[in-house]
């Protein structure tokens, strides 16, 4: 079930990014992707380490903290464009 969901967040946040680059010609990083694929990383990760399978669940936190860092970045640079 935890797998169900995760793969739901996954596709959402890759809908919205098609979206966002085909519908609106607009081809920079969607923050709402990045948080719905990290939450997605968060669900795999769980289900991962409940499961008992310690690598996929040492992937996906690399993959939390790469959403994370390219977020943080994303972040920082519209608001530094912003100033």
């Amino acid at each position: 079930m935890i797998y169900i969901v995760g793969s739901v967040l996954a596709l959402a946040a890759w809908a919205v990014q098609v979206f966002k680059t085909l519908i609106k010609k607009d081809f920079e990083l969607s923050p709402i992707m990045l948080v719905l694929y990290g939450a997605a990383c968060v669900l795999f990760t769980m289900g991962d380490f409940l499961g008992n399978d310690i690598i996929p669940g040492i992937l996906n936190i690399i993959c939390i903290v790469l959403v994370i860092m390219i977020l943080v970045g994303l972040l920082t640079t519209k608001r530094i464009a912003r100033k």
